[in-house]
């Protein structure tokens, strides 16, 4: 026996037995008729949960478009796992064939989860982030479905959750990973919904030629940009608002959005940024404190596709 519970318009959800369902609709066009096919979706976060969570941290990445940067994808998986991360949520359109090999290596370490993300099958998707300068009918915020997505599938396998792109990195200043700073984030400031974290750009125009010095030759047979060279920081003005990503208690989210949350219990805080008063372009070597433990684990994997090849 089915019992309907109230609903959104064109949305019919169903209770039945032990399991959550939504019946969703969707038009076909064949054989010269339209064709209305109904299909019934499984809720998931059917066990809420406040303690022991299977995860502390999963990122969410969104979304995933003929994607090219292999030996950045590597290094990135390599930083998150040094920063604590357990887990990838990666909405996946489309990517090169390199780099679905490496997708697939960290897929069987279970440490990467693929979300097809198939939208460009039923509209046109811009390709940049600047509507004047990419045409098509999903745009920038088109993005905002998945990380809602994200947010909400991941909600009760996660104690945090961070939502964030490919190209960034949340570097802790004084510590070592994600493990240590949140919680003293949380006793620092009496808060546990979650904390913005501002974006400073390192401009990929701007390198240093000096690099750790263990840096390996192997590096070099990878399509990619190498992240260590780019250590020059351009300063932000503390004047005007400066993206940030985040890092959330994803039970306490109802809306997020790309950069930050539409409507959450309680106002996120505790920004972790850096003001500078002089205008020009900062050193910043950071993520070189990571270098001893981010070189070996990358040219490991990257070693690994050498042989498969």
């Amino acid at each position: 026996k089915s019992q309907v519970l109230p609903h959104p318009k064109g949305v019919r959800h169903f209770r039945q037995c032990c399991y959550d369902k939504i019946l969703t609709s969707r038009m076909h066009e064949g054989n010269g008729s339209l064709w209305n096919i109904q299909y019934f979706q499984p809720v998931g976060n059917q066990q809420p949960r406040t303690e022991k969570f299977p995860y502390a941290f999963t990122v969410c990445i969104s979304v995933m478009y003929d994607y090219m940067n292999v030996l950045g994808l590597v290094q990135t998986m390599e930083m998150f796992k040094l920063l604590g991360v357990q887990k990838i949520g990666i909405y996946k359109t489309s990517c090169y064939p390199d780099m679905q090999k490496v997708l697939n290596y960290y897929v069987r370490q279970s440490f990467v989860h693929i979300i097809p993300w198939t939208v460009s099958s039923y509209i046109e998707v811009a390709r940049g982030w600047k509507k004047s300068d990419s045409p098509g009918e999903l745009h920038y915020t088109g993005q905002i479905a998945a990380l809602n997505d994200c947010v909400y599938r991941y909600m009760y396998e996660n104690q945090y959750v961070a939502l964030q792109d490919l190209d960034e990195l949340i570097l802790p200043l004084k510590e070592d990973n994600w493990t240590t700073l949140i919680p003293q984030l949380e006793k620092i400031y009496q808060h546990h919904a979650g904390f913005e974290f501002e974006n400073n750009v390192f401009p990929i125009s701007l390198s240093r030629n000096k690099t750790p010095e263990n840096t390996p030759d192997l590096w070099k047979q990878f399509e990619g940009e190498n992240l260590l060279p780019h250590v020059y920081r351009i300063p932000n003005d503390p004047n005007v608002f400066n993206n940030f990503k985040v890092i959330v208690n994803p039970r306490l989210v109802f809306k997020a959005t790309v950069h930050g949350l539409l409507h959450s219990k309680g106002v996120l805080s505790g920004y972790l940024s850096k003001y500078f008063s002089q205008q020009s372009i900062l050193n910043d070597t950071r993520l070189w404190d990571y270098a001893d433990k981010l070189i070996p684990a990358v040219s490991e994997v990257l070693r690994q596709f050498v042989k498969s090849n």
